[in-house]
C-alpha cells in the first residue's frame, strides 16, 4: 500500500468537500485499487453518514470542561486506547495557546494547556475499523491509517459547521486553527476558524 497516496487521497476528498460516506467510499476505492483484499467489503458497509453519536460532542465537552486559556489552535488527536479490555482507534479533541500554519510537524499540538477529561469522541466508527482492520487475516495499518484518518478529519470538518463556536472563540476574536492526526504519526491541516466560517488550509498537489 502506497501510504503516502493515500494520506494524499484524504486530502483531496476534503478539498472536494462531499458527504462523509461519499468521502469515505471513494478513500475505501482509492485503497482497494491499490492494495485488493476481501475486507474493504466490510469496511464500506460502515454507517459512515450517521452522525447521531457525535453530532453534540464538541458543545458538550466546551459547555461542560472550557478552556481557561485562549486558544489558538484546536487538535484532534487519534490514538489507540484500551476500553473494556478491547485495544481500539478513538479521537479527543485538546486546545494550545500556539498556531503555526505552515508547522508541517505539528509541534503547537505538543503539551496542549487545554485537555478536557472529557474530550474523548468513543466513536463506534473508528472502534469498527480499528476491529476490521486488525483482524487475524485484516490489512492492518495498511486500511487503519487512511480510514481513521481520513474518517476523523471528515467527521471533524462536519462537526465544527453547526458547532456552537462562542463558547470557544478566544477572547481576541483572531481565528483559530484546527488540525486532525496521529499522536505518533500524520496529520492534516483542516483550516482556521472564527466565527460562523471555516477558512480552508488545505493544500492540493
Amino acid at each position: 500500500m502506497d501510504l503516502r497516496a493515500a494520506y494524499q487521497r484524504v486530502v483531496d476528498e476534503l478539498a472536494v468537500n462531499q458527504p462523509i460516506d461519499h468521502a469515505m467510499n471513494s478513500l475505501i476505492d482509492h485503497c482497494a485499487l491499490d492494495r485488493p483484499h476481501e475486507s474493504w467489503s466490510q469496511f464500506r458497509s460502515l454507517p459512515y453518514a450517521d452522525m447521531s453519536a457525535l453530532s453534540g460532542w464538541l458543545d458538550e465537552v466546551f459547555k461542560s470542561e472550557p478552556p481557561s486559556h485562549d486558544i489558538r489552535g484546536l487538535w484532534f488527536g487519534l490514538f489507540n486506547p484500551i476500553y473494556d479490555g478491547e485495544a481500539v482507534a478513538d479521537m479527543y479533541i485538546s486546545g494550545s495557546t500556539r498556531f503555526e500554519p505552515d508547522d508541517q510537524s505539528f509541534d503547537w499540538a505538543c503539551d496542549p494547556e487545554w485537555r478536557p477529561e472529557t474530550g474523548y469522541a468513543h466513536s463506534e466508527i473508528l472502534r469498527a475499523i480499528y476491529r476490521i482492520a486488525n483482524d487475524e487475516s485484516g490489512l492492518g495499518n495498511d486500511a487503519e491509517y487512511p480510514l481513521c484518518l481520513g474518517y476523523a478529519a471528515f467527521v471533524v470538518r462536519r462537526l465544527l459547521v453547526p458547532a456552537d463556536k462562542s463558547l470557544w472563540t478566544n477572547r481576541t476574536g483572531s481565528q483559530i486553527g484546527v488540525a486532525v492526526g496521529f499522536d505518533s504519526g500524520d496529520a492534516v491541516l483542516l483550516g482556521r476558524c472564527s466565527g460562523d466560517s471555516i477558512q480552508s488550509l488545505l493544500k492540493r498537489s
